[in-house]
């Protein structure tokens, strides 16, 4: 018999039959069994005794190892089922988007036919509306601006001029002087149709943008970029038997000026800002029946 325990090592005592340490049985000891005739015998503990604990231990594990690896596959191949019918059964995405693109298009179509085109006239416009736009885009190009798009105007108005839309610009052109400007603010249109529906008197600031002007009596009101002057002009005005007057009209000299208390010399500025008071309502007015102003 082995003197130490063949599990845990430890020293056995002479005679012993299991490990006083781990408890382990010691190979070749007998122990008492109860035999025929209750007469106590011996017989030898089984060498393979351990190893047959551990191999039922290892039996177990794997058996549980199997367990659960089956259960996962089921459950997966339950998932994977339900998944599948649901994309087979659910209608397809791409139908609604198809849909909403269609949508799109009609909507599209519909401003298409609208909107102004590239030769400057305007689609699905009464005979007189279409009219006004033509003539006013002739005349612009016999002024020498051709190619741009005329979308809304005042002609027809004065006959010292008028206010078109061109090229998406505010524009004003006088016939007395032969001479067009842009608007450069054109938030200040709205002010004064504001104030010309509620008859108050508040100056207005247009910023003049003449193009080709020549340098006269007026050449330091505002400021140049080649030949093109920018011209700022405070107007004042009053109502006289229901129509806006001219009540004072000043400009300043130099960029970003604050204060603005220059007489305007030269006439032609003056009939510029005259032909604004008189046109600028109907203009507006104009672009708002065609959707184009708020």
């Amino acid at each position: 018999m082995s003197k130490f325990c063949a599990k845990c090592g430890a020293p056995l005592k002479e005679n012993a039959k299991f490990c006083a340490k781990c408890g382990a049985p010691v190979p070749g000891a007998s122990v008492m069994v109860q035999g025929q005739g209750n007469v106590p015998t011996t017989q030898p503990v089984p060498q393979e005794t351990s190893t047959m604990f551990q191999e039922k231990a290892k039996n177990n594990t794997v058996k549980y190892l199997a367990c659960a690896v089956g259960a996962i596959v089921i459950i997966g191949g339950g998932f994977w089922g339900y998944t599948t019918y649901q994309s087979k059964n659910l209608p397809p995405v791409q139908t609604e988007v198809a849909s909403s693109k269609s949508v799109e298009s009609e909507k599209t179509e519909t401003l298409d036919n609208t909107e102004a085109k590239d030769d400057g006239s305007i689609g699905q416009l009464t005979d007189v509306a279409q009219d006004k736009l033509d003539k006013a885009r002739e005349e612009i190009t016999q002024m020498g601006l051709s190619g741009k798009r005329v979308t809304a105007t005042s002609y027809g108005h004065s006959d010292k001029g008028f206010m078109a839309m061109v090229g998406g610009s505010a524009m004003i052109f006088d016939r007395q002087n032969h001479r067009y400007a842009t608007i450069w603010n054109i938030g200040c249109l709205n002010k004064f149709r504001d104030l010309g529906y509620s008859k108050q008197m508040y100056p207005v600031l247009a910023q003049f943008v003449v193009w080709n002007d020549t340098h006269d009596q007026d050449e330091n009101a505002g400021y140049w970029e080649g030949n093109r002057h920018f011209i700022p002009i405070n107007m004042n005005f009053k109502y006289e038997g229901g129509q806006l007057v001219d009540n004072g009209l000043f400009t300043a000299n130099g960029r970003g000026a604050s204060s603005y208390r220059t007489y305007l010399f030269e006439q032609k500025n003056v009939d510029l800002a005259h032909l604004f008071m008189e046109e600028a309502i109907p203009f507006i007015e104009d672009a708002h029946d065609r959707g184009l102003w708020q």
